[in-house]
């Protein structure tokens, strides 16, 4: 058998554990994370931060700029599960349209429901902070732009007759929909009846009807 040899250097293995610094930059996120579950965004400090997280505000403003770059990273985390949840935006082989969209649904809501605190605050910074709204809607335009595709695709593969040809307006508006729906129910948190009429009628669960799904009957 060919000998296989280790090129890594000797200290990779004392590389495995976090460093001081990645373990302070994980510390203001959890710290933020936890406040966020106890007060409203608005009113927190990076003092506040920094207080939870156990360091002072010059190491603080090291790792981040503002508690707002905080937040956005936050996001993005809560961005990444919610991909993972849903195991991708396309359409998987076999999968009808409603199981998709209920698959999306379903893998949205309980994103929401997790990590509502963030996604909040998310949503009420977007239209305070300059570099929070431009991560957010990058984050939204990569979606829209996956949703459009597959609702193009099932067009054009006569499984769905979509009310508009402009895929990308319909993707963003159906998103939209979805993503404000979510926001109240978490704001307000009502009654759990009030919660499963907001899923049934809300964008993705209903969107078979708007797009005339021909293997579904509309009730």
């Amino acid at each position: 058998m060919p000998t296989i040899e280790n090129h890594e250097p000797a200290s990779s293995s004392r590389r495995q554990h976090p460093s001081k610094g990645e373990l302070q930059k994980r510390a203001i996120l959890d710290a933020f994370r936890d406040l966020l579950a106890k007060g409203n965004f608005l009113e927190l400090s990076v003092a506040d931060i920094a207080t939870a997280a156990g360091i002072n505000r010059s190491n603080f403003y090291f790792y981040f700029e503002s508690k707002y770059e905080v937040l956005g990273d936050l996001v993005a985390e809560v961005w990444d599960i919610w991909i993972e949840r849903t195991g991708g935006v396309p359409r998987r082989a076999h999968e009808s349209i409603e199981d998709y969209h209920d698959r999306l649904t379903n893998a949205s809501y309980s994103t929401w429901v997790d990590h509502d605190a963030v996604m909040i605050a998310g949503m009420q910074a977007v239209s305070i902070d300059v570099d929070i709204r431009r991560r957010w809607s990058a984050l939204l335009e990569s979606f829209v732009r996956e949703y459009a595709h597959q609702i193009e695709m099932d067009a054009l593969a006569g499984v769905a007759q979509p009310c508009s040809s402009d895929y990308v307006g319909l993707a963003t508006v159906l998103n939209d929909m979805s993503i404000n729906a979510y926001y109240q129910d978490r704001l307000v948190k009502p009654e759990p009846s009030e919660t499963r009429r907001m899923l049934e009628e809300s964008a993705f669960s209903g969107v078979q009807f708007r797009m005339g799904d021909r293997s579904t009957t509309s009730k």
